[in-house]
């Protein structure tokens, strides 16, 4: 696929969070791909993404529930024409990646699926905050996000956008550290045989100012590269550009 022809897929990708302005939402001229997660976990906290390609060029994007409800609903056409194929994934958070690829949308027998997830484990982290922060600890909140980059790969993209997945929340303590439990990435094959898997990063909000901060790593590149076990890794406060 040219360049020209990824630049609507790229666009798609834009949106910042699954919540967001997402594809799926309108009125398709062909019957959509269904699938269900058997999960014990809200559809808040899983990610779905889906590449159509076709006589269009490319056609991507993050999914919402459908309605809603338990369930996405993928379309498969673009202002009318069909998509000749299809690919998607699905990351819920505790599970590890599942996909769907249809290269033949035109004689695939079924358009319904049912991904039986498995569980995936996690890792501590454990952050230290260089310098002085605030005497008030308690209005102090730590995010975690996962950029990842692995998507690109597996939609056979030469560069894309991705937004970063929140993967949880935790109190910044009186000593500067945080510390909080994040995926066990690399023991995911989908993620980990891909050749740029992704990255941790970390924010920092003042809950009384609203104010949201970046915390730089000093000892490697940014964001954080995933590991099988992490130590104790050291930042610096960043304003958020």
């Amino acid at each position: 696929m040219s360049r020209a022809q990824l630049r609507l897929f790229l666009l798609g990708l834009c949106a910042t969070t699954n919540t967001a302005r997402i594809v799926g939402q309108v009125p398709s001229a062909t019957p959509p791909v269904v699938v269900k997660a058997s999960a014990p976990t809200p559809l808040r906290n899983c990610w779905m993404n889906a590449l159509r390609t076709g006589k269009f060029g490319g056609w991507g994007g993050y999914v919402r529930p459908f309605d809603g409800g338990t369930e996405w609903h993928i379309l498969t056409s673009y202002e009318g024409v069909p998509a000749d194929a299809l690919k998607a994934y699905v990351f819920c958070l505790g599970f590890r990646v599942r996909t769907i690829d249809i290269p033949n949308l035109s004689v695939q027998q079924t358009r319904h699926f049912e991904l039986q997830l498995q569980p995936l484990g996690t890792l501590p982290f454990v952050g230290r905050v260089l310098g002085s922060i605030t005497e008030d600890y308690r209005a102090i909140e730590v995010s975690a996000h996962f950029s990842p980059s692995w998507s690109c790969d597996f939609f056979g993209l030469p560069d894309c956008l991705t937004s970063e997945w929140l993967l949880g929340t935790t109190e910044l303590r009186k000593d500067n550290i945080f510390e909080i439990d994040v995926p066990d990435f690399l023991a995911d094959p989908v993620i980990s045989s891909t050749t740029y898997p992704g990255g941790l990063s970390f924010r920092l909000r003042d809950g009384k100012t609203g104010t949201t901060y970046r915390l730089e790593p000093t000892a490697s590149t940014r964001p954080v590269p995933l590991a099988s076990a992490y130590g104790e890794h050291l930042f610096v406060v960043r304003l958020r550009k």
